[in-house]
């Protein structure tokens, strides 16, 4: 049984699978300013979904486990910290890596060398590919551990807060966007 918070985060993997497919297939069609335009869309998007997860979901995690865990099926305090530091070190990796994509698109739209544009855009993909891959087996350890132990670990009062400080985060969106350009699920 998922919480409300949980169905909302995962509600947002889904969103997030979406903008990652048209980004790939936007950096396929080798046309540099939507590519850019998308990978930036992505890259917030993550952004926010992570400061959700960082600001409200993993504290209430670390503040309602035990030193001994939950009979109901919740993480023993080692559990939930190993388990969000590995969670944290992969949102250091996908930050990092669309940064550099970001800063190597930002430097393709000042050329004029066709060939240039299209080597970059190769490479922008190799970076885009090992974030997904790497998103994908993140994201399946979310929904399997995690997001179930919302429901073990906090009673329904704490849900529901939760889960309203969660919607407020990820309806946040950087000033650059305007509310028809964000996606929400």
């Amino acid at each position: 049984m998922l919480s409300e918070p949980s169905r909302r985060l995962e509600a947002d993997h889904h969103s997030l699978g979406e903008l990652l497919s048209r980004l790939q297939t936007t950096i396929a069609n080798l046309d540099a300013r939507t590519a850019h335009a998308a990978l930036d869309l992505f890259w917030a998007r993550l952004a926010v979904h992570i400061r959700a997860e960082h600001l409200h979901l993993f504290p209430s995690i670390l503040n309602a486990s035990t030193d001994t865990g939950d009979l109901a099926g919740g993480p023993s305090m080692r559990e939930a910290r190993a388990t969000i530091n590995a969670l944290v070190d992969d949102h250091d990796f996908f930050m990092r890596e669309l940064s550099s994509a970001i800063m190597i698109l930002r430097e393709t739209l000042t050329l004029n060398v066709r060939s240039n544009v299209k080597e970059r855009l190769a490479r922008i993909s190799e970076i885009v590919a090992r974030v997904a891959e790497r998103l994908q087996t993140h994201n399946q350890t979310e929904e399997q551990t995690i997001y179930r132990w919302v429901v073990s670990l906090l009673d329904a009062e704490k849900q529901s807060a939760l889960d309203r400080e969660i919607q407020k985060s990820l309806l946040t969106r950087p000033p650059r966007f305007d509310s028809a350009s964000w996606p929400t699920h």
